[in-house]
C-alpha cells in the first residue's frame, strides 16, 4: 500500500539521527527525547504524504489517516528505534547473564500477566499498575528494559483494543487506536 511513505519515513529518520543525534546514543534523557523529537518529525513528515492520498480517496478520509498514521509510526519508530539504538555489546552481555536473564524474563511475565489482567479477558480496570512493573524494568535494565517493557505494553493494549477488550474499548473505534 504506502510502501513509498514508509521508505521517506525510514530514510528521513537515519538523515536526521545522523545529524541530530551525535553517536547515535540514546542512553541519555537528552538522547531519547531528540530520537522522540526525530520520529515525531519524520513520521509527520510520510503522514502528510497519506494524508494526501487519503483526501483523494472516496471519502475524504485524509484528516483520519494522517492522525492514525501519524500517531501510530512516531510511537512504534520511537519505541522500536531507542531499543534498538540501546542494544550494545555491554547491554546485550549484561542482559545474557543468567540470573540477569532470568529477572528480565520473570519482569517481562509479570508485565504480560498485568496486561492480560488490564487489556485482555478480565478487562481490570486500573492500566496504572503497570507504571511499577515498568518502573523496576527501568531501574533494573535502563533504556533496553524500558523501551522493551513499553512495546510490549504497547502491543498487547492495542491488540485488546482491536478485540474489543479493556479500557480503550470505550472509545469510539476510529478513535481508540490514537488512545492507545
Amino acid at each position: 500500500g504506502f510502501t513509498v511513505f514508509n521508505l521517506v519515513e525510514i530514510a528521513l529518520v537515519v538523515v536526521l539521527a545522523r545529524r541530530y543525534l551525535p553517536a547515535l546514543n540514546v542512553n541519555s534523557v537528552e538522547g531519547v527525547a531528540r530520537f522522540f523529537g526525530i520520529s515525531l518529525v519524520a513520521s509527520m513528515v510520510s503522514a502528510f504524504g497519506v494524508g494526501l492520498v487519503g483526501q483523494a480517496l472516496p471519502g475524504n478520509q485524509g484528516q483520519d489517516i494522517f492522525l492514525r498514521w501519524w500517531s501510530s509510526h512516531s510511537m512504534g519508530m520511537a519505541l522500536i528505534g531507542v531499543f534498538g539504538l540501546s542494544l550494545s555489546r555491554h547491554s546485550v552481555g549484561n542482559l545474557l547473564r543468567p540470573l540477569r536473564l532470568l529477572e528480565g524474563v520473570a519482569l517481562i511475565g509479570l508485565i504480560l500477566g498485568g496486561c492480560y489482567a488490564i487489556f485482555g479477558q478480565l478487562q481490570i480496570p486500573y492500566s496504572f499498575l503497570l507504571m511499577p512493573l515498568i518502573v523496576l524494568m527501568a531501574v533494573r535494565f535502563r533504556v533496553v528494559g524500558t523501551a522493551f517493557s513499553l512495546i510490549v505494553v504497547s502491543i498487547v493494549a492495542m491488540a485488546g483494543t482491536m478485540m474489543g477488550l479493556g479500557p480503550y474499548r470505550l472509545f469510539p473505534p476510529e478513535v481508540a487506536p490514537l488512545v492507545v
